[in-house]
């Protein structure tokens, strides 16, 4: 302690000078000026070092060392509860992971696993974690202090759930059965209500329907795997359009994985062979391509994403499964730019790093 005391001035050195230099974050956006920007790259995310840390916590890191990092084996499905807090399965850990960005800190959701292969989530406005486990054929639910609450689920019912979409107004919650090429309708309670859809590639048939959302409008949107297209239906499951084909352009899909909406009702859409999100208007107009054209370990692309999920507050989280980790995207909505507007010399910034 004495030794410690001796040296706090020399150590306050370097901490001062970290200070003083700290630099304004440079912001990353697509499409580059002088284009209409979009969407904002955050960053990305494999352990709690990946956290955004101040100059002191810099120096801190330096001098202390991080210690053992929990990392990520094979991330999966991803949500948020728009206040900070994220949730990712990882099917090979047989948990979750939960990124803390008010604390900085990284946690299991589980002390001891209790599901098998944690693939979807989703959460509703009561914080109720709802899991698909698909090695046991369950839906498993928790509530907001992590308590078991009840799962749902038969064999009879649903073969490998995948993807969840929670619709509360409805009072109902819709499963892809991957395995069993259909969509499978329970109520908040879990009981059995419907299902439709069987194993095909004509209108309203599937090939492992995958990722599904609702719009705000209330069509229910599904990722039709391996029939790579979209398919579209109403809340009680009537088709009603698809778009969408199989090709290797950045238009057309290879396998769609999921997909999410802003709030102005653009359709973002994953493909896990694929290193790019496609974003599409309400009117199913191709707006934006972001990221790779390829599957890449760059920070702006992916490697076989597999769940995409946009907050309350249009932040959009997106699980990457060979990259062991998760990226963070802003739709840059009339409301964030209020808040964190893209200032002349951010755009010129962008402007002179393309250029050089």
């Amino acid at each position: 302690m004495i030794v410690f005391k001796r040296f706090w001035p020399l150590l306050m050195v370097p901490m001062l000078f970290f200070v003083g230099c700290a630099k304004p974050k440079e912001r990353i956006v697509f499409p580059l000026p002088p284009d209409t920007p979009r969407i904002e790259f955050i960053g990305v995310y494999w352990t709690q070092d990946s956290f955004e840390k101040t100059p002191f916590e810099s120096f801190q890191r330096g001098i202390l060392g991080t210690g053992q990092l929990a990392t990520f084996v094979s991330p999966y499905g991803i949500v948020s509860n728009g206040r900070g807090v994220v949730y990712i399965s990882d099917t090979q850990s047989r948990n979750l992971r939960v990124y803390d960005f008010n604390l900085k800190t990284v946690e299991y959701y589980f002390k001891e696993p209790v599901v098998s292969r944690p693939l979807g989530l989703a959460l509703d406005s009561r914080e109720r974690l709802y899991i698909a486990d698909g090695q046991v054929g369950k839906v498993f639910v928790f509530g907001p202090e992590r308590q078991p609450l009840f799962s749902f689920g038969t064999p009879e019912e649903i073969t490998l759930p995948a993807y969840l979409a929670v619709n509360e107004r409805l009072g109902r919650v819709y499963v892809s059965d991957a395995k069993g090429h259909r969509i499978v309708v329970y109520d908040l309670d879990g009981n059995y209500l419907f299902s439709f859809g069987q194993l095909g590639s004509g209108k309203g048939g599937f090939y492992a329907p995958q990722g599904l959302k609702f719009s705000a409008d209330g069509e229910l949107y599904v990722a039709d795997q391996f029939n790579s297209l979209i398919q579209v239906f109403d809340a009680e499951g009537r088709f009603l359009r698809q778009f969408g084909e199989r090709g290797d352009a950045l238009s057309q899909f290879e396998s769609p994985k999921d997909l999410a909406f802003d709030s102005d009702g653009n359709l973002y859409i994953i493909d896990g062979r694929r290193g790019h999100i496609l974003t599409y208007t309400p009117q199913g107009k191709l707006l934006l391509v972001t990221g790779a054209d390829s599957l890449t370990s760059s920070p702006l692309g992916f490697a076989t994403p597999r769940s995409i999920h946009i907050d309350v507050n249009d932040r959009i989280y997106v699980s990457d499964m060979l990259n062991k980790r998760f990226s963070v995207w802003q739709y840059l909505s009339d409301a964030y730019l209020e808040k964190h507007p893209l200032k002349e010399e951010d755009l010129e910034a962008i402007l002179n790093k393309v250029q050089k």
